[in-house]
C-alpha cells in the first residue's frame, strides 16, 4: 500500500522516558517509540444500558443501548505517508460533534477538523448512545482524497432519516498531505449550506442502494485502489456489500453484493446474516464470518459456524473460491458452501439457545498465505467457555482446529507473522506467532504507564499504531495513539550466528563496521530480507546508508562470505552458476576451464571476481554505464519490498518469475514517484513504469533491474 513509514524517534535523537521504562519490561527489540495525545474530550457513553424506548434521563450522564465506546472504535485510524489520521466524536452528551484529527510525525503537530454533524444516537434518539455508529476513514493514495463513512446503523429513508439515511463525506484532491495550517474543514466538499453529509457515494440519491447499511470499513488492494465494505440488512438477514473507488473519475463502483439477502427466497430453510470482516490481505480480497440464522428454535442463541472465502480479483467482483480453491459465484445463498467448521460441536449443550457464540471472532492471512481464524463458544448450560484457533498453513489441504489457545478478540498480520493485540490490565500487550502455527508468545507487555479502557490497533510497516481511550467516568475522556516498534528483526540479546543467508557468517550488528579480510561478499538484513555488496576488499559500515533498508523497522545485521580469487580455486561448474554468483554483470559471461579444477567465472574478457558492483569499465556487451546491478536485494516470494536505488538497483527473487506476477508500486517515500524501466537480467521481460502501480505476468528469471527515467530512486516491488 502506498503509505509512509513513521520515522524512528531514535533517528531524530528523541527518546522519551516512558519509552525507556517500558522497554525494560519487554523484549529488547520491541519498544514504545512515541505516545501522543489526540484530544482530552472524546465522547464516551458513561451511563446505564437502557432499552431502545428509554426517555432522556435529564442529566449530562449519557445512557446507551449496546455499549459505552464510540470514540477510538471501529475503522477509526489510518496511516498515510508521514501522517496518522484518527476519527472521534467530541464529548459531552450535548456536544457530540464529529471530529477528524491528523498527526504530522515530522512536525509533531496535531490538527483537528470539527464537522457540523453530531452523533445521531439510537435511531435518532440522540440521548441514547449508539456504539455501532462509528466513523470509518479511508485515504486514496492515487488522488490523496480523504473519505469518511459515519453514524449509520441500518437506517431506512424515512422518519428521522428521510434524505439522511447514508452519511458520507469526502475531501478535495491532495487533502491528506496539505501543510498543517491548511488542514481545515474547507478541504471537504459540501452537500449544502453547512452540510458535508452526502447521501450516496456518487452524489445522486439512491435509497435502494445506500439505505440499511452498517459497519463501514475501508481498505486498499495491491493496485492502491481504495475499497469500502459494509453490511446491508439486519442481524439475521444481512449481506456484505463492497465497492471500489476510481481515482481517475472520482467515482465509486456500484455496490457489489457478496451474499443474498432473503435467503429463504433462494431455496434456503432460513434467512441468515453474517458477523465478521472483509479484508484485503495476501494480495486477495478475503472474507471470514459467523452466521446468524433466522432459526429461533435451535441450540444457538445467536451465531454459529465458521465461514471463509477469498477472491483473486482485485475488485472482488469475480473469481471467488472456498478454502480448497473451488470456485463459486456471488451473490450466493447457501452459506454451507464455504463453511469450514462448527464450534458448537465443541460443547455438550443441545437445548434451545444454550450455545452462545458471540465475540472473540476475527481472521487474518499472512503474506505467505497462512489463514488464521479465532472464535469462542460458550456452553450456557454447563458454564463452559472454549477458545478456538482455526488455522491453515500455506500448502495444507485442510484447516487445523485447536482449543489449546488462550483466546483473543482481534488478529493482525505483518509479513509472515500473526499478532494478537489487546489490553491487559488496561495496557497494551502483543503476542506473536509464525504464520501457520499456534505458537503464540508474548513479545510486548508492561505494567506501568497510562491505563486505557479500549482501543483500535493498526499495524503498518512493522509498527503498531494503537489508538486508545483512557478510563474514566465521564462523557469526555482523553484519547491517545501509541506507536510501538514490533522489533521484527533479531533481538539485541539473541545469537544471530545462524540467521544470515546460506553460506554467510555473522560479522557485526547494525551500526558497527564490517571487517573485511581479503575479498568478501557482504549481506545486510534480517529474516528473509537482505541487500548485498559483492567483492568487497575494504571495511564498510553496517547500516542503511551503505546498503539501503531491506527490512524497515527491524534490527539488522551484517554477514560475510569469503570470495576466493586464486586461479587454483574451482569457482564454477557451469555458466549458470556464474550468473547466479555474479548477477550484477550484464555482458557476455561463461565458465572458463570448467573441465579443470581451475575453472573460473569470466565476465567478458575479465575474471568476474576482479570486478565490483559499480565497475562498468570492463563491460564488453552493449550496455552502457548503469547496466550493472550496483547492489542486489534478495527478496522472498510474496514479500513486498521498499528499495532505495541509491544503494541497490537490482532485485533477486527466491523463485523464478515464470508463472508469477511482478508488481511495482510507487514508494512510500513522499519525495518523488518512480518512473522508468524494469527489466529481467537473467530471463525475459521488461516493463515501463508510467504510473503509481504496474504489474506484469510475462517476466521470467529471478533478477530484475530498475532504471529510473526521472531520477527518482525509491520504489516498491513484489513477486506474487
Amino acid at each position: 500500500m502506498n503509505l509512509k513509514n513513521i520515522s524512528r524517534l531514535l533517528s531524530h535523537g528523541i527518546v522519551s522516558a516512558i519509552a525507556i521504562l517500558l522497554a525494560l519490561n519487554t523484549h529488547a527489540q520491541v519498544q514504545l517509540e512515541k505516545e501522543y495525545k489526540v484530544a482530552d474530550n472524546a465522547l464516551y457513553f458513561n451511563g446505564r444500558k437502557v432499552a431502545g424506548n428509554a426517555e432522556d434521563n435529564g442529566t449530562g450522564v449519557y445512557d446507551y443501548k449496546f455499549g459505552g465506546r464510540i470514540s477510538a472504535h471501529g475503522d477509526s485510524i489510518k496511516v498515510y505517508k508521514n501522517f496518522i489520521f484518527t476519527t472521534w466524536y467530541r464529548g459531552g452528551k450535548f456536544d457530540r460533534h464529529m471530529m477528524l484529527s491528523r498527526y504530522n510525525t515530522r512536525t509533531g503537530v496535531v490538527k483537528t477538523i470539527e464537522f457540523p454533524h453530531r452523533h445521531t444516537g439510537l435511531n435518532g434518539k440522540w440521548w441514547i448512545g449508539e456504539s455501532h455508529n462509528t466513523i470509518a476513514i479511508g485515504i486514496s493514495p492515487k488522488d490523496e482524497k480523504i473519505h469518511l463513512l459515519f453514524d449509520m446503523h441500518s437506517y431506512a429513508n424515512g422518519g428521522a432519516f428521510r434524505d439522511d439515511y447514508f452519511r458520507y463525506a469526502y475531501s478535495v484532491e491532495n487533502a491528506a498531505t496539505v501543510a498543517d495550517n491548511d488542514f481545515k474543514l474547507s478541504l471537504f466538499v459540501k452537500d449544502g449550506p453547512n452540510d458535508y453529509n452526502h447521501v450516496s457515494l456518487n452524489g445522486t440519491a439512491d435509497p435502494a442502494q445506500f439505505q440499511d447499511l452498517t459497519y463501514p470499513y475501508f481498505f486498499l488492494n495491491d493496485d492502491n485502489d481504495l475499497l469500502m465494505h459494509m453490511r446491508v440488512g439486519g442481524n439475521d438477514n444481512g449481506a456484505y456489500v463492497f465497492s471500489k473507488y476510481n481515482a481517475t473519475t472520482s467515482k465509486w463502483d456500484r455496490l457489489t453484493q457478496f451474499n443474498h439477502l432473503n435467503a429463504k427466497t433462494k431455496g434456503q430453510a432460513y434467512n441468515w446474516g453474517l458477523y465478521g470482516r472483509m479484508k484485503y490481505v495476501d494480495g486477495k480480497l478475503q472474507v471470514a464470518f459467523q452466521r446468524r440464522s433466522g432459526n429461533k428454535n435451535d441450540k444457538y442463541e445467536y451465531q454459529n459456524g465458521i465461514y471463509y472465502a477469498y477472491s483473486n480479483d482485485q475488485s472482488g467482483k469475480s473469481q471467488w473460491k472456498d478454502h480448497t480453491g473451488a470456485g463459486f459465484n456471488i451473490p450466493f445463498a447457501n452459506a454451507d458452501r464455504i463453511k469450514i467448521y462448527e464450534p458448537g460441536n465443541l460443547v455438550e449443550a443441545t437445548g434451545k439457545n444454550e450455545v452462545y457464540i458471540v465475540g472473540g471472532f476475527d481472521f487474518t492471512v499472512t503474506d505467505r498465505g497462512d489463514v488464521h481464524i479465532i472464535s469462542q463458544v460458550k456452553d450456557k448450560k454447563n458454564n463452559v467457555v472454549k477458545h478456538l484457533h482455526s488455522y491453515k498453513p500455506k500448502g495444507a489441504a485442510n484447516f487445523r482446529h485447536t482449543t489449546d489457545f488462550s483466546g483473543a478478540t482481534q488478529l493482525y498480520t505483518y509479513a509472515n507473522n500473526v499478532y494478537i493485540i489487546g489490553l491487559k490490565g488496561g495496557r497494551p500487550f502483543v503476542q506473536k506467532a509464525n504464520g501457520g502455527t499456534n505458537n503464540f508468545t508474548t513479545i510486548y507487555e508492561t505494567n506501568s504507564g497510562k491505563s486505557f479502557a479500549h482501543g483500535v490497533p493498526h499495524i503498518y510497516n512493522g509498527k503498531l499504531y494503537y489508538y486508545m481511550q483512557a478510563k474514566g467516568d465521564s462523557t469526555q475522556l482523553p484519547i491517545y495513539v501509541q506507536i510501538i516498534d514490533l522489533g521484527l528483526g533479531n533481538s539485541e540479546t539473541s545469537n544471530p550466528s545462524n540467521d544470515g543467508p546460506a553460506g554467510y557468517t555473522f560479522s557485526v550488528r547494525e551500526g558497527g563496521t564490517v571487517n573485511i579480510t581479503g575479498t568478501m561478499n557482504v549481506a545486510y538484513g534480517a529474516g528473509d530480507s537482505f541487500n548485498y555488496h559483492y567483492n568487497q576488499t575494504s571495511d564498510l559500515p553496517c547500516n542503511n546508508q551503505t546498503f539501503g533498508d531491506p527490512k524497515p523497522s527491524t534490527v539488522k545485521n551484517c554477514y560475510v562470505k569469503s570470495v576466493q580469487v586464486e586461479t587454483s580455486t574451482d569457482q564454477c561448474d557451469t555458466t549458470n552458476q556464474c550468473r547466479a554468483e555474479y548477477s550484477f554483470f550484464d555482458g557476455a559471461m561463461d565458465c572458463a576451464g570448467s573441465a579443470s579444477n581451475a575453472s573460473i567465472c569470466m565476465c567478458g574478457n575479465e575474471r568476474c571476481d576482479s570486478l565490483n558492483d559499480s565497475n562498468t569499465g570492463n563491460n564488453t556487451g552493449s550496455n552502457t554505464s548503469g547496466a550493472y546491478c550496483a547492489g542486489i536485494a534478495e527478496v522472498s516470494q510474496g514479500v513486498k519490498r521498499e528499495l532505495n536505488l541509491n544503494n541497490v538497483n537490482c532485485v533477486k527473487f527466491s523463485e523464478n518469475l515464470a508463472g508469477n506476477t511482478l508488481q511495482v508500486w510507487d514508494s512510500d517515500n513522499a519525495s518523488c514517484d518512480f518512473r522508468g524501466v524494469v527489466e529481467s537480467r537473467d530471463g525475459a521481460g521488461n516493463l515501463t513504469i508510467s504510473a503509481n502501480y504496474h504489474s506484469a505476468d510475462s517476466f521470467t528469471g529471478r533478477v530484475i533491474r530498475f532504471t529510473p527515467s526521472n531520477s527518482c530512486k525509491f520504489v516498491q516491488v513484489r513477486s506474487h
